[in-house]
């Protein structure tokens, strides 16, 4: 593309609402002029003229980093809440509704069910270190000689997982089990367990522990609607415990674990 001109622009950190706002017009004029604008992003001046440049159907290039593109790479650059409204196309910045979540299709609804009822009629299979009122509750059922663990949302059934791998419908994203229903009667003053499976977490349970894992495994962690990693809800509970398995997946993952939660909590006070 063609630009009548070039320009760089710097600026600092903290500024007050009037200012921010002269960058951003000032930013957006630069765009409708067809000048390509350099800064570094943000925070500040540089990310009010940004922003001012997107309005304006433009882009950004950084000479501090070198980094360069779209006001939709910018946004994920800089971790904005829903980067895709920041698409630009031909005739200026389009909005692109983000992706539906799969849904639970009446087969898949039907298996859980199915599955339910038939560990309800041979309990016997259930493991002696699992309370049968607990896998009741739970919803756990069986399948193909596997365990189904039902996924809740609003005590409305999304979907399964069967075993250590299979999850249903397909494309289901990493989640936590139990249902939040469940998990919002626990206690917070008392200990939280993050366990590596599904099968940790029942047991866990059994002993009267707080338990909780995410359906993806140890190197796993769920993520919010804007991309980053949903954890801010466990910050109620003043301790956590991350009981991951004594193996190299287990060490790396508990370690991520524990970082992402520590920058959540510093994050947020």
């Amino acid at each position: 593309m063609d630009y009548k001109a070039r320009i760089s622009v710097f600026g600092g950190r903290t500024v007050g609402k009037e200012l921010y706002a002269d960058a951003v017009e000032i930013g957006r004029l630069m765009a409708e002029e067809n000048w390509l604008v350099f800064c570094g992003g943000g925070p500040g001046v540089m990310e009010a003229v940004a922003r001012g440049v997107k309005e304006g159907k433009g882009v950004y290039v950084c000479r501090g980093c070198g980094k360069a593109g779209s006001i939709y790479d910018l946004a994920k650059e800089r971790n904005y809440p829903k980067p895709h409204l920041y698409i630009p196309n031909s005739n200026g910045v389009e909005f692109v509704p983000a992706p539906k979540p799969p849904v639970a299709t009446p087969s898949i609804i039907e298996t859980i069910q199915q599955s339910q009822k038939y560990l309800n009629d041979h309990s016997d299979l259930i493991p002696a270190n699992w309370k049968k009122d607990v896998v009741k509750e739970l919803g756990i059922g069986r399948h193909k000689n596997q365990w189904l663990y039902p996924y809740y949302d609003d005590s409305e059934l999304v979907g399964y997982k069967l075993g250590k791998i299979d999850q249903k419908p397909k494309g289901i994203k990493c989640r936590v089990f139990p249902s939040r229903e469940y998990i919002s009667k626990y206690n917070k003053k008392q200990n939280l367990y993050i366990f590596a499976g599904e099968r940790d977490c029942i047991s866990g349970i059994t002993l009267g522990l707080q338990g909780i894992t995410f359906t993806t495994g140890e190197g796993s962690i769920p993520k919010g609607k804007d991309g980053k990693y949903d954890l801010l809800w466990l910050l109620k509970w003043k301790i956590i415990v991350i009981c991951y398995d004594h193996d190299k997946a287990g060490r790396d993952g508990s370690i991520m674990l524990k970082n992402a939660l520590m920058k959540v909590a510093i994050d947020n006070g």
